[in-house]
């Protein structure tokens, strides 16, 4: 009698957790109905959004990260990381860190910013006036790895300078 009910109890906590799970994956009572995105100005937000898959109707919890970030940075340069979160039970959160600008680059096809880590992202409509600005010929700017070094290095060292000499540049 006591293996009857071990046995029962066995099956009754697999099928219960099977119910979980195509619950969960495969049906509508968890599906993406919100899609909020965090993070960036209203212009890049509207483009993001318009970018995005159409994720409406898709279970919340089969929703990946890649075709979703590639999305944001397809459109928004100035983002520097992506994160998904899942607010139970219907709205998907994009939450987008942007970068932030150290530098005005500024080459033959135009004006780009920088971050502290070197990398570049624009295009910029004006210069910010408080940043300082590097201009890249035509030379380094026909190779790419030649225009990412000028950027690196230009950070680095305005990094290594102190803050009152940072202002007068």
């Amino acid at each position: 009698m006591k293996r009857v009910r071990w046995v029962v109890g066995v099956f009754g906590a697999i099928a219960l957790i099977t119910g979980f799970i195509l619950i969960i994956w495969f049906s509508a009572v968890f599906d993406v109905r919100t899609v909020k995105v965090t993070g960036l100005g209203p212009s890049s937000t509207q483009a993001v959004r318009e970018a995005l898959p159409d994720l409406t109707g898709q279970p919340l919890s089969r929703v990946t990260k890649e075709p979703i970030e590639q999305a944001v940075r397809a459109v928004a340069p100035e983002a520097a990381s992506v994160t998904l979160q899942r607010s139970w039970p219907h709205t998907l959160v994009i939450s987008v860190r942007p970068r932030i600008a150290v530098l005005n680059v500024r080459t033959p096809a135009g004006g780009q910013w920088a971050d502290a880590e070197g990398v570049v992202f624009g295009p910029m409509n004006r210069p910010k006036h408080n940043l300082p600005l590097l201009i890249i010929g035509a030379r380094q700017s026909r190779v790419d790895g030649d225009r990412q070094l000028a950027v690196l290095e230009a950070t680095t060292v305005l990094a290594a300078l102190p803050p009152a000499a940072r202002q007068r540049l």
